[in-house]
């Protein structure tokens, strides 16, 4: 039976203020669910994502190092390497633009220890979405390093065209990054991701060993397409990168520090997704939403 009654970490300050969307449209888009993964995780972070929430997307693509047909996993070429998540996304676009571009409206790239209230989703989309013919893409937004921080990776011989370009013509050394975090989910509709695989097919790209998010942002800000603005009308995240405990104290820390006013909320209403979670976690938070409550 669920456990009810825990709140590991104090994390129920943040779940009490979250609500499930009950307002699914039965005409609702279409959404592909991925994330790359590794053998290692299949039987563990995947298995629990495709038990819980995973379970409520229109369909599944799994890359992986190997092929494991009882999850549905597929083998890419690309190691399963941390280093390498750049290149295995470039891959995996790739696929999924050959094999699946025709039959869903969105694209959603997760990581294997991301939780998602698939409901929230689709209310989120319904809201945000424009012209379908917009390329428009969805996360949380990283603002708190600079370009020049990210010197170390245009550096790179394969990358100085890129960086001089991009440090020269799109952004400054001196501004702060805005790019998307990978692990709490990106979403895109498919006009994005048709843009996306020109720009990864063009001479201006970043490859090699970078950081996937950054480097599948910087190379769309070259190609002049920015994220969408994914926070509701008081400014709060729909898409988190923690867990809730964590997410709870760094709101308390940017309270205390008047980064943010002191009766700003965590998250938004209806908070799409957290990262950096446990199965035992991700178990947790779906207990939580679905099988805890009362009406």
């Amino acid at each position: 039976p669920p456990d009810c009654d825990s709140d590991p970490s104090a994390s129920r300050t943040i779940l009490d203020r979250i609500e499930v969307s009950s307002t699914v449209s039965e005409k609702r888009d279409k959404i592909l669910c991925f994330m790359m993964t590794h053998d290692g995780s299949h039987r563990t972070k995947v298995t629990t994502v495709l038990e819980t929430w995973g379970s409520k997307c229109d369909g599944w693509l799994i890359a992986s190092n190997t092929t494991d047909e009882a999850l549905g996993t597929t083998a890419m070429q690309t190691p399963a390497e941390y280093t390498k998540l750049w290149m295995k996304l470039n891959e995996t676009v790739h696929l999924i633009a050959s094999q699946f571009l025709d039959d869903y409206d969105w694209f959603f790239k997760v990581d294997d220890d991301t939780f998602v209230i698939m409901e929230n989703l689709w209310h989120f989309l319904s809201i945000k979405k424009k012209d379908q013919e917009i390329p428009q893409i969805f996360g949380y937004l990283l603002t708190d390093q600079f370009w020049r921080d990210q010197r170390v990776y245009f550096d790179i011989e394969s990358n100085k065209g890129f960086g001089n370009y991009f440090l020269s013509h799109v952004r400054n050394e001196s501004d702060h990054v805005d790019y998307l975090a990978g692990g709490s989910g990106y979403i895109m509709n498919r006009v994005y991701l048709r843009k996306l695989i020109v720009a990864l097919e063009s001479n201006l790209t970043l490859y090699g060993k970078v950081p996937e998010d950054m480097a599948h942002g910087a190379t769309m800000l070259a190609h002049g397409i920015q994220p969408g603005n994914s926070r509701d009308k008081a400014g709060r995240e729909y898409f988190i990168p923690e867990s809730p405990a964590l997410w709870n104290v760094r709101h308390q820390v940017r309270i205390r520090t008047g980064v943010i006013p002191s009766n700003q909320q965590c998250c938004a209403y209806y908070t799409v997704s957290f990262h950096h979670l446990s199965p035992w976690m991700m178990q947790y938070l779906h207990d939580q939403f679905y099988l805890c409550r009362t009406v």
